[in-house]
């Protein structure tokens, strides 16, 4: 009866794990991957953290502070590409993170 109904009675062999393992027949744990996304988010947030508080500062700092130059050549656009360019290495860290989480996973 158990047969009919899809239940295994016996322990695989090794030959059927090795295949299982070469056909990628595992069980993955959902919760793995959400706690290594979670632990590598960490991680950024330690090595990357002061560096982006930086930049925003930077950023900040630059957006409300113009003199009359800035007002006659006026090229909204460039304020954006500078902090662009400092966020850049934090934010392309984090993405690389979220990537390579989602692909683990």
């Amino acid at each position: 009866m158990s047969e009919s109904a899809g239940e295994k009675t016996q322990a695989p062999t090794p030959k059927r794990k090795q295949k299982a393992l070469d056909d990628g027949d595992l069980l993955k744990s959902r919760e793995f991957g959400a706690a290594l996304i979670m632990l590598l988010g960490c991680g950024w947030m330690i090595l990357m953290g002061p560096q982006l508080l930086g930049a925003i500062r930077e950023v900040m700092a630059a957006s409300f502070s113009f003199g009359r130059a800035d007002i006659e050549s006026f090229q909204p656009w460039k304020p954006l590409a500078t902090a662009g360019w400092k966020l850049a290495p934090s934010m392309g860290a984090l993405l690389a993170i979220a990537l390579g989480g989602a692909v683990l996973s």
